[in-house]
């Protein structure tokens, strides 16, 4: 192949470590990727926002999502929609397989309506990839998240659902589950910002 391809392209290098750039050279790709300090991951289908109730302590709502950067998570947040009785709220973050649970934290008492909540994480690494969130009331109470609902039209038979809902003991998230285990019914899963 000679040098240019009518005279636009350079030749290719040959190899699987070097990829075509904007500027028409071939180079590696740089490493590390991004890093952001604060990020507001969406549903990979959501539709649209809404405030849903919880208060039913053996079903955690959640919905998988895609974080397109690294980012080290000391801090997320979520909002209430209204406040009946206030209470507490338990949220997870796992990986796409539901076998490794990268975080979870308790809130603090949610007891005013159309308000942010902001809970510390013990300082964990998120990087690019797919990853579920659960939030299930740790006690009782009777309030509304705002949540991302979405289409069952996502959820494909014999492949990982977008979002469902968990049934669990109490308020108390499990520390590991199977796509199987996921209902695809009340698809809803709370908003939610990281930062660092």
């Amino acid at each position: 192949m000679t040098a240019t391809v009518g005279g636009l392209v350079p030749t290719p290098p040959n190899n699987t470590t070097t990829f075509l750039r904007g500027d028409a050279t071939f180079a590696a790709p740089s490493s590390g990727g991004t890093t952001v300090t604060a990020y507001a991951p969406r549903s990979l289908h959501g539709n649209t926002t809404t405030g849903v109730a919880y208060s039913v302590n053996t079903t955690a709502r959640g919905f998988l999502f895609f974080l397109p950067v690294t980012i080290v998570v000391n801090k997320i947040s979520i909002r209430t929609d209204t406040v009946t009785t206030a209470g507490v709220v338990d949220i997870a973050i796992y990986s796409l397989d539901g076998q490794t649970k990268h975080f979870e934290v308790t809130t603090a008492s949610l007891a005013v309506g159309d308000t942010i909540y902001t809970t510390a994480v013990s300082a964990v690494t998120l990087t690019p990839g797919l990853y579920y969130i659960f939030a299930v009331p740790n006690g009782t109470m009777n309030l509304g998240l705002v949540c991302e609902a979405e289409d069952n039209f996502f959820n494909v038979a014999s492949e990982p659902k977008s979002s469902g809902t968990l049934t669990v003991t109490a308020g108390t998230l499990p520390a590991t589950f199977v796509d199987g285990d996921i209902t695809a019914a009340n698809r809803q899963g709370p908003c939610f910002r990281l930062d660092n």
